[in-house]
C-alpha cells in the first residue's frame, strides 16, 4: 500500500516514511495497512491503489538468415580462403 500526500510543501520524509514527488503530489515507499490507515486519517493524504507491474516480454527469438545475407556471408568466406591462399603462394 501507498499513501499520495497532495499537501504543499510536503517532504521527502514524513513521520519516519520516505516519500518521492510524483504527478499530484508526494509517493510513499510502500506502507504496511496500519501505516496506511494512519495517514489517510490526516486530510491531504489518500490511498494509492497499486498497479502490478506488467510481466517482462521476452524477446523474440531472432530471425533465421535470409537466403541473400547467408549468400554474402559465403561469397565472404570465399573471398578471405582465396585471398590467405594467394598470398601463402
Amino acid at each position: 500500500m501507498r499513501v499520495l500526500c497532495t499537501l504543499p510543501n510536503a517532504g521527502t520524509l514524513i513521520s519516519g516514511v520516505r516519500f518521492a514527488p510524483t504527478d499530484g503530489g508526494m509517493l510513499s515507499d510502500p506502507l504496511t495497512a496500519d501505516e496506511a490507515a494512519r495517514f489517510v486519517r490526516i486530510p491531504g493524504y489518500v490511498l494509492v491503489a497499486e498497479v502490478a507491474p506488467e510481466p517482462a516480454v521476452e524477446p523474440a527469438p531472432a530471425a533465421p538468415l535470409s537466403s541473400a545475407v547467408r549468400a554474402a556471408a559465403e561469397l565472404e568466406r570465399r573471398r578471405r580462403k582465396e585471398g590467405a591462399a594467394a598470398a601463402s603462394a
